[in-house]
């Protein structure tokens, strides 16, 4: 008779293989049959069999009735709402982020922080022919790109030096990134009131950013333009560029204390 120690432990290995299963459509795969999931998770035919089954009777994955094959289901989008607008938020930025972009002529990101990462939330697109975009959901480390910068900037000390001694700091070309550089660069960002970078999270691409924070006053994250660094040149450019995501980040951290308030 199992223990409730090893009940456990089953529950959660099956939701961990579970996940692996949805894990199999992360590269942007639309379907796949049960021979692909089998070799993807590397679980056995019938263990991947019954996961994939279950999960399309909780309405997660699609299954053709006619071939069998499988594929990600708009139930995940049901779930994940709350996630992809959390409290209203993106909604509420959408005319500040549009101004952004308005008024520079470049990409403009959301940028939420999980953990030792930023995530792109919402995402508007330069209008030019040769532009930046790092697509929502993009990821990258708090300690690599402007994005992140603007973030690690605001955060209590302690946080940020227990962030910075993680390793593998890594730049888009491969190459290592020091924890002395970032700290200059942070300093540099809380003189300053926002943070920029060039070539770290994308290669020959510059960025700007600044922190928004949170109805009860903690750093929620950043929002970012994002421009080839071509375009981050004239002095002009760089105080339109440094100014717009200053005034942007104080908008949007204006209106959500303000909610708060109200509320």
């Amino acid at each position: 008779m199992k223990d409730k120690k090893e009940e456990q432990s089953g529950t959660l290995q099956t939701v961990s293989r579970a996940v692996a299963v949805l894990r199999c459509f992360d590269e942007g795969e639309r379907s796949l049959t049960l021979a692909e999931l089998t070799a993807r998770t590397g679980l056995n035919k019938v263990t991947t069999f019954r996961l994939a089954e279950t999960l399309f009777a909780e309405g997660l994955l699609n299954k053709d009735a006619r071939t069998g094959i499988y594929s990600i289901s708009y139930g995940l989008i049901s779930m994940a709402r709350a996630l992809l607008d959390p409290s209203g938020l993106i909604s509420r930025a959408q005319p500040i982020i549009q101004a952004a972009r308005e008024a520079t002529g470049e990409t403009v990101d959301i940028n939420l922080r999980e953990g030792r990462e930023a995530v792109v939330v919402s995402e508007i697109h330069s209008p030019q022919p040769v532009r930046y975009t790092l697509g929502q959901g993009f990821r990258a480390d708090l300690r690599v790109g402007a994005a992140g910068w603007a973030i690690l900037s605001q955060l209590p000390e302690q946080e940020t030096e227990n962030i910075l001694a993680a390793p593998g700091i890594r730049l888009a070309d491969g190459g290592d990134l020091s924890p002395v550089f970032i700290r200059s660069g942070l300093e540099k960002a809380r003189a300053e009131g926002f943070a920029t970078t060039e070539g770290q999270r994308v290669p020959d691409a510059a960025g700007y950013a600044a922190a928004f924070r949170g109805p009860n006053g903690t750093v929620m994250g950043s929002i970012a333009i994002i421009m080839p660094s071509s375009r981050n040149r004239k002095p002009e450019r760089k105080e339109l560029f440094a100014e717009t995501v200053r005034r942007s980040a104080d908008e949007l951290s204006n209106i959500l204390g303000s909610e708060q308030s109200v509320a």
